[in-house]
């Protein structure tokens, strides 16, 4: 089952984004990245989309939590 609070999703985003940095650092080392062009913008693509859904994930388990302890939905936690 899928983590509520997003961490999977950014744990996701950090493992892709470190297979495309590793690509990065094998073009600028030895000359010869493993992906090629298009294959290298969907990974950055990917890492990117998992990790605005992971920040959106834990924005919401955030509002949620703050809305169920019966605090405003604003900024600063105020009470209702």
């Amino acid at each position: 089952m899928a983590r509520p609070d997003g961490r999977g999703l950014l744990l996701s985003a950090a493992i892709v984004f470190a297979v495309f940095a590793a690509n990065v650092l094998a073009g600028a080392l030895w000359g010869q990245p493993f992906f090629p062009d298009i294959a290298e913008m969907l990974t950055l693509f990917l890492a990117c989309g998992l990790f605005v859904a992971g920040v959106l994930r834990r924005e919401g388990a955030q509002l949620r939590e703050n809305t169920d302890q019966g605090q405003s939905p604003g900024k600063g936690g105020e009470t209702a």
